[in-house]
């Protein structure tokens, strides 16, 4: 009976463990903010493409996270000094 006892411990304790390894995803975005629009989200997404092979290329050597991480910061950096256009 010991090791149906320890069997059903382990199993017990590796259900636990899944259960809070689960993350609850993350709450939707609120409807009052501004979305970006598609045009805009796809200019976004291009110069994200063109910053990471850019940057890729110049330092074969750097981690894709550190290179995603660096282009999100030059793409915001400069979508938030483009003006808005105002239709």
């Amino acid at each position: 009976m010991k090791p149906v006892t320890a069997t059903l411990a382990v199993i017990a304790l590796a259900v636990a463990t899944v259960g809070l390894a689960q993350t609850t995803p993350p709450p939707p975005e609120p409807a009052n903010q501004p979305s970006e629009s598609s045009s805009g989200k796809a200019d976004r997404q291009a110069l994200m493409r063109d910053c990471m092979t850019q940057a890729q290329a110049a330092n074969p050597s750097a981690s894709k996270q550190d290179v995603k991480d660096q282009c999100i910061k030059q793409v915001n950096q400069q979508s938030s000094s483009q003006p808005t256009p105002h239709n």
